[in-house]
């Protein structure tokens, strides 16, 4: 008897997930059915508390396990919550998705098969395509291709933004993004600390990045998968991938998200500054000088950031 279980989870952040579930759960389903495993789906609510639409349309779904209280828990502690159920309920492989994708029938299955052929794989990544959602269009330009890291600690997906032409098929990845990543759970076992699988510290943005990162430097590999395809609807992107490209683009976005992407970012700077060697050193200063700079420039408040990741780095 096969005893192999794979264990999925999303989360739920009121009216801008629960115009995706029309596709997303018909296109989930779909895949589970190829899949091949005994699969526990669980759906996480980040709230905000009082909206009823994403639980009214999952009452449709009784084998999908909704829970959350309507609060946002953020995307570590929420997701934390269902990889801590999933290991209870004895699954062998979790993957962490985002209801705003639209899965390819053979994409888990082609994931599984990578994960169930390679042990020393502890995650995967799909190929991520960009879904226009607005015209319901699944298109061949790239939204991730997995997170790769250049130097100074500056993480980056791969390929976005570009026309896929399979340019990346065979490219090194250091992890999967956080929006579609399927992980071994013996592996996520292996990294977790007081501060959970996903570090809680980073509440949303950059997590996935750090969790990568500790994965590797625990010696445990990423691969990218490129036959298992997942469509991602991203509202907007940045095609020029200098740090002063990106932080000249995070102008564009919401306070919200610019604190917290930020935030993260110095999190990681200095959670992890002790593992680098001097050329990364050097580097990680240099970009954080630029990061500095932008701040003083366009954006003064997100000082405050940098002084509450530092605080926060030493819990």
């Amino acid at each position: 008897m096969d005893r192999r279980k794979l264990a999925i989870g999303f989360l739920l952040y009121g009216d801008s997930t629960a115009r995706y579930l029309e596709y997303f759960l018909p296109s989930l389903l779909a895949a589970i059915d190829n899949c091949g495993l005994d699969t526990i789906i669980m759906a996480w609510d980040n709230g905000p508390r009082g909206f009823v639409a994403n639980r009214q349309f999952l009452d449709a779904y009784p084998e999908i396990v909704l829970m959350g209280n309507g609060v946002n828990d953020g995307f570590a502690k929420a997701n934390n919550a269902l990889i801590s159920a999933a290991s209870e309920a004895g699954a062998t492989y979790f993957l962490a998705l985002n209801p705003d994708t639209l899965l390819a029938p053979d994409a888990l299955q082609e994931l599984l098969r990578a994960l169930e052929s390679n042990i020393s794989l502890a995650s995967v990544s799909p190929k991520l395509l960009r879904w226009d959602f607005a015209h319901k269009q699944q298109t061949q330009t790239i939204d991730t291709c997995g997170i790769v890291l250049n130097a100074g600690l500056q993480f980056r997906d791969l390929g976005q933004a570009e026309l896929d032409q399979g340019q990346y098929d065979q490219v090194e990845i250091l992890g999967p993004s956080g929006c579609a990543a399927l992980y071994r759970l013996s592996a996520l076992a292996r990294v977790r600390d007081e501060h959970g699988y996903f570090d809680e510290r980073f509440f949303m943005y950059k997590e996935d990045c750090d969790l990568a990162y500790r994965l590797r430097v625990s010696a445990l590999a990423s691969a990218l998968v490129p036959t298992a395809i997942i469509y991602h609807d991203r509202s907007a992107s940045n095609n020029n991938f200098s740090l002063w490209g990106r932080l000249l683009n995070m102008r564009y976005k919401s306070k919200q998200v610019q604190a917290w992407s930020f935030y993260g970012d110095w999190l990681i700077f200095f959670k992890h500054w002790p593992t680098l060697k001097l050329p990364d050193r050097l580097a990680a200063i240099f970009y954080r000088l630029l990061a500095l700079a932008y701040a003083l420039v366009f954006n003064r408040q997100l000082l405050v950031e940098i002084t509450k990741a530092k605080q926060v780095s030493k819990i």
